[in-house]
């Protein structure tokens, strides 16, 4: 217990020393090329990644400790295993690239894949933008949870206008009709361009205790379709987006209205 405690001590002394010249990685999603995210936040590094074995999909996400030595990310696996860790040179890294090269074979803590000596690319999620993202309509819905996480349903059109259901905690309750405003409209359609909607898969991870969250998006002749209590990565600016859009609109009263969900 004393060396755990020390090195606590240690680290917790190290970080502002360690993480200085390093803030470029710090407080931002980070894209993968092989469907896989990083996030550094001050007191860990956060994985979600997915894979595919069998026909089947899988998704897995981790919150590791970590130190930046030098030109070198070490991930931690845990203090009970604080021998046990995952080295990465960083071979490149700015506002909009990283490049780590592994130096444990097969080492999977930042992408599934065996990937012996593998440069792993990471873009920054502004760098992945697109604009060929032709939006025809998104439904979103959230649920309660044992909390006061407000149940909603909302549909937003091609055209800007919002339809929307408030139940209990939500900003408003009953049915009501909006106008989303030029910028917000456009914040919407520059955050869709960034969350690579043919990429980003529906893992379906549900917790009794939280609210399950159904985003579903009409593009390009397209439905993406994800459903679960834990949104990848990918899709939390998205997410905050919608949750505050009501309160950023000049939402009136209407007749009820049914939301249609593929699925």
């Amino acid at each position: 217990m004393n060396n755990i405690k020390r090195y606590m001590l240690l680290i917790s002394f190290l970080f502002p020393i360690l993480l200085n010249g390093q803030n470029t990685a710090i407080g931002k999603l980070w894209v993968g090329d092989m469907n896989n995210y990083l996030r550094f936040d001050s007191d860990a590094i956060r994985v979600d990644y997915y894979w595919k074995y069998d026909s089947k999909s899988y998704e897995q996400t981790r919150a590791y400790q970590y130190l930046f030595i030098n030109d070198t990310l070490r991930v931690i696996e845990s203090l009970s295993k604080k021998d046990e860790h995952h080295d990465f040179i960083i071979a490149e890294k700015n506002e909009e690239i990283l490049r780590l090269i592994p130096l444990t074979q097969y080492s999977r803590t930042l992408a599934f894949e065996q990937m012996p000596q593998k440069v792993l690319v990471f873009k920054s999620q502004r760098k992945i933008y697109t604009d060929t993202i032709r939006f025809a309509k998104l439904l979103f819905a959230t649920t309660n949870c044992y909390g006061s996480c407000p149940a909603m349903t909302l549909q937003i059109d091609n055209s800007g206008i919002l339809l929307f259901k408030g139940e209990k905690w939500a900003v408003k309750q009953g049915f009501y009709r909006a106008k989303l405003s030029k910028e917000t409209f456009s914040e919407l359609l520059s955050i869709l361009g960034m969350s690579a909607l043919d990429k980003v898969e529906n893992h379906g991870n549900f917790n009794i205790d939280a609210p399950t969250h159904t985003i579903e998006i009409h593009y390009n002749n397209k439905i993406k379709l994800i459903r679960s209590a834990f949104l990848p990565f990918i899709l939390n600016k998205l997410f905050d987006f919608l949750m505050a859009v009501p309160k950023k609109v000049d939402l009136q009263s209407m007749e009820a209205v049914e939301f249609k969900f593929s699925q």
